[in-house]
């Protein structure tokens, strides 16, 4: 097995929100190889969405993305308006991603602890 090359593909598989049985069967194949991949393989056991390893990949992704430039302050200002016009009950909480990591930060709140 090729350790560098399974924690890369179950790291990319992480961070787009699947793996799960993947990690344990890639960790399974690199205890197959010997004590040299031990350490890859016990990495690949915690690895999950919010791991910092797949997080790393998102940004690298963000990063080399073109860059938008931002709404003029009147098209902000009407689309907060209709947005917080559109609730049922004005007094549950807002949860605000401000889009800095892919929705990354919703992800993490909507998965149980």
């Amino acid at each position: 097995p090729q350790p560098l090359v399974s924690l890369q593909v179950c790291e990319r598989l992480a961070a787009a929100g699947l793996g799960g049985a993947a990690f344990a069967r890639a960790a399974a194949a690199l205890e197959r190889g010997g004590a040299a991949h031990a350490a890859a393989a016990a990495s690949l056991r915690g690895l999950s969405f919010g791991s910092p390893r797949p997080l790393r990949w998102l940004w690298r992704r963000a990063a080399a993305l073109p860059k938008e430039a931002p709404p003029r302050d009147a098209d902000a200002d009407a689309a907060l308006a209709l947005a917080l016009g559109g609730f049922d009950d004005p007094r549950l909480p807002l949860v605000l991603d401000l889009g800095c990591g892919f929705g990354t930060s919703l992800l993490s709140l909507s998965r149980p602890a």
